[in-house]
């Protein structure tokens, strides 16, 4: 009987030890496996959300450059505008009119101005939600100390040689 029993337990540790290396083996190729498509599913996740990124980028880009094209385009009216009216006697009505007509149907600029070489405001006109408004002569600045105006410097002509 003790040989039966002694028989028995070795019989359950092989048993035991069979179906624990199995489980470690069947586990172990599971856990790759799991890994393996976690890993592949993250990589895929992140090469979908790098091309997201770069429509959006390219989406935001053509309307940064949309937007530049349309200031850049109203700046060259507004100069053409400018430059087709006759403004030898300082008579600025007709194109204080004009602008403010197109200040009136752009509703995004807060000012439109027309500065001569010394810095001071020829034209100005302020927009609020009421509509533009054309400034009075006696209310224009003159705006050479200002950041975004800048006095070209006096020249003798003989700096170029």
């Amino acid at each position: 009987m003790k040989m039966i029993t002694k028989g028995l337990i070795k019989s359950k540790k092989r048993i035991l030890l069979y179906s624990l290396s199995i489980f470690i083996l069947v586990s172990g190729i599971y856990l790759s496996i799991a890994v393996g498509l976690q890993i592949n599913t993250n990589q895929l996740k992140k090469n979908e959300i790098i091309k997201n990124e770069e429509r959006l980028l390219n989406v935001e880009q053509d309307i940064l450059s949309y937007r530049i094209e349309r200031v850049v385009s109203d700046v060259l009216y507004i100069s053409d505008n400018l430059s087709a009216n006759n403004l030898d006697n300082d008579d600025f009505k007709n194109v204080e009119n004009e602008w403010k007509s197109f200040a009136d149907r752009k509703k995004i600029y807060d000012q439109i101005r027309y500065i001569d070489v010394e810095g001071n405001e020829k034209i100005r006109i302020n927009y609020s939600e009421s509509g533009s408004v054309v400034v009075g002569s006696e209310q224009l600045q003159n705006k050479k100390d200002e950041y975004y105006f800048k006095v070209p410097p006096k020249t003798t002509g003989r700096e170029y040689f």
